[in-house]
């Protein structure tokens, strides 16, 4: 499929031109290459559009904050779940093993609710950021990036870890 004219004055069946609706405002820009466009910029939602400077930096602060607060959802997870796991191995020398065979602990019905409900706003976050980077516009992908070194140097950048990617999932 050729998008080279996406969005550009096009007209369709009807004889409206693209990038206005029925109303004749603008419809949100989708560009599918990199680029450094703001206006008419639609986040995600039809309703967080970037239509001047002042909006883009608006969106930069919050697309910031939200990668660095994923950061800290990561690290309250981390901390929470390594307390549970201290927690439970120390129940369990004290009296009769929750543990199977290969040394896993058990836990509560509440903990792995607790966990899995983390768990699921990690992804929810994630693939939402996923979606602002697929923008492919320079300054959210700068926002991400720098969001995401912030949070991690604020949240988790003085312990060792094997992971420490930012993924989808």
């Amino acid at each position: 499929m050729d998008h080279s004219m996406m969005g550009h004055d096009m007209t369709s069946h009807a004889g409206h031109q693209m990038g206005h609706d029925m109303t004749g405002h603008d419809e949100c820009s989708m560009q599918m290459v990199f680029n450094w466009d703001y206006e008419n910029l639609c986040v995600v939602f039809r309703w967080w559009r970037i239509t001047s400077f002042p909006t883009l930096l608006v969106s930069f602060v919050l697309v910031f904050a939200m990668t660095a607060s994923y950061e800290m959802l990561r690290d309250y997870t981390r901390n929470w779940e390594r307390k549970v796991q201290t927690s439970l191995q120390n129940r369990t020398r004290d009296r009769a093993p929750t543990e199977d065979e290969r040394g896993f602990v058990f836990l509560s019905q509440s903990q792995q609710i607790k966990r899995a409900v983390l768990y699921a706003g990690q992804v929810f976050v994630s693939f939402f950021l996923m979606l602002v980077f697929m923008t492919y516009n320079g300054y959210l992908i700068i926002a991400t990036v720098l969001g995401a070194g912030f949070g991690f140097y604020m949240f988790g950048g003085d312990r060792m870890s094997a992971v420490k990617s930012m993924a989808c999932h």
